[in-house]
């Protein structure tokens, strides 16, 4: 079993928070190479600040794409490789996002979401499929944001595809890093569960960072 990556987003909510960049000085000497933000929270000149911040520290960098439309992605895309991205998650499956990412040699992952009033599995393994036949560096699923015992998509979305899969969302416990490990889910994004405490309650930031890089060491 081979240990994920993890990339601390600092994001709660959907958003990035207003003290990303607060949050990312005092814990990037932890030994955690993934870090990002999403494009939406704060003004988009300090979400540029930010990115090239975590780029010059030497960090893997990724920027998560949260608006609504294929222009809005496209741009995002944009600001992504003038700041030194290396990844570009998120947002709906662009061809044109896709071709630009490949272009500028930065890796693309759009989202795998389940529609709204509807859980169609096999429509989702097809919309991976899709994705990763037309260019996408791998997907972005929030598994446990989708279910709570999330199994049956995992092994869905697997076969759909041998490219990378990120793993978002709702990943909050020892048992739920343990189940991506076991499942080789080789990316996971986690943001929200720092700032809320979930890992060590009550706890800053960095505390809960540092508590969930030891409990993926520990994974077995």
């Amino acid at each position: 079993m081979k240990r994920p990556e993890l990339v601390a987003m600092t994001v709660w909510n959907r958003k990035t928070v207003p003290d990303a960049k607060k949050a990312f000085m005092d814990s990037r000497d932890l030994p955690v190479d993934g870090w990002g933000c999403k494009d939406v929270g704060i003004p988009e000149d300090e979400v540029r600040e930010l990115l090239l911040l975590m780029g010059e520290t030497g960090k893997r960098v990724t920027l998560e794409l949260m608006k609504s439309t294929e222009e809005e992605f496209y741009q995002s895309a944009q600001l992504a490789y003038q700041c030194g991205v290396t990844a570009v998650v998120g947002g709906k499956f662009s061809k044109r996002v896709s071709d630009y990412c490949a272009e500028k040699g930065m890796e693309y992952y759009p989202f795998i979401r389940k529609n709204e009033g509807e859980l169609d599995l096999e429509k989702m393994a097809a919309e991976t499929a899709f994705a990763c036949e037309s260019g996408a560096t791998g997907v972005c699923v929030p598994f446990y944001g989708i279910l709570a015992e999330p199994a049956p998509l995992i092994e869905r979305i697997k076969k759909a595809t041998d490219k990378p899969i990120i793993s978002a969302s709702s990943i909050n416990s020892r048992e739920r890093l343990q189940e991506m490990a076991e499942f080789e889910i080789p990316y996971l994004n986690i943001g929200s569960g720092f700032f809320a405490g979930d890992f060590v309650p009550g706890g800053s930031f960095r505390e809960n960072l540092k508590r969930c890089i030891e409990w993926m060491d520990e994974l077995h």
